[in-house]
């Protein structure tokens, strides 16, 4: 009967205990993630991160999660401005109202002369 309590104890401990989720699969680099949670629903959540795609330089990924992070939609790439620059800086923020905000830079790098580009922001869920 111990036996039995034990493992049943350490069943309901591992589901209490956060785990170690790889949202973004990324083969060469993936940083600067950012996280937020919808204040109205708390099983919203949303995450962004820069993430190199071949061909593409940085750009930035999206997923999101309706069940409190128990699961992830399918990544979503965020389309550069101009096609060959490259992204950086990326933040999000839910309003009020449950409709979510990415801001980032999109611009040509900083090895272009001279460096262009500008800061972005547009609701995406």
């Amino acid at each position: 009967m111990k036996k039995f309590l034990s493992i049943i104890l350490i069943i309901l401990s591992a589901q209490l205990i956060g785990q170690n989720v790889n949202l973004s699969n990324g083969l060469i680099f993936d940083g600067e993630p950012y996280i937020a949670i919808n204040p109205n629903n708390s099983n919203q959540i949303v995450v962004a991160w820069m993430g190199y795609e071949i061909g593409n330089r940085i750009q930035i990924n999206t997923k999101s999660s309706n069940k409190g992070g128990l699961s992830w939609n399918t990544a979503v790439n965020i389309p550069h401005i101009v096609a060959g620059y490259t992204s950086a800086d990326v933040s999000l923020a839910y309003d009020l109202n449950g409709t979510v905000y990415l801001s980032f830079i999109d611009f040509t790098g900083q090895n272009a002369n001279p460096v262009e580009g500008a800061v972005y922001i547009t609701n995406i869920y």
